[in-house]
C-alpha cells in the first residue's frame, strides 16, 4: 500500500469517526438535560406533596368546625319545631 493509500484510509476512518463522535456528544448532552429535568421534577413533586398535606390539614380543620356548627343548627331547629307542635 502506498503512502497515499494509507492517507486515504486514515481520512476515511476520520470521516466515519467524526459523525459518530457528533452523535455521541448530542446523545450525552440530551441525557444530561433529561437527568437535570427529572431531578427538578422530583423536587417539585416533593414540594407539592408537602404543600398538599398542609392544605388538606387546614381543610379538615375547617370541615370539623362546620360539622360543629351544623350540629348546633340542627339542635336549634329541632327545638323550634318542637315548640311549634305544642
Amino acid at each position: 500500500m502506498t503512502e497515499w493509500g494509507v492517507v486515504g484510509v486514515i481520512v476515511t476512518l476520520i470521516g466515519i469517526g467524526g459523525p459518530f463522535c457528533a452523535i455521541t456528544y448530542k446523545y450525552t448532552t440530551t441525557v444530561t438535560k433529561l437527568t437535570v429535568t427529572l431531578e427538578s421534577l422530583q423536587e417539585c413533586i416533593k414540594e407539592l406533596r408537602e404543600s398538599n398535606k398542609e392544605s388538606h390539614g387546614r381543610i379538615h380543620c375547617k370541615l370539623d368546625e362546620h360539622d360543629g356548627s351544623l350540629a348546633d343548627h340542627e339542635t336549634r331547629i329541632t327545638v323550634l319545631e318542637n315548640k311549634g307542635e305544642k
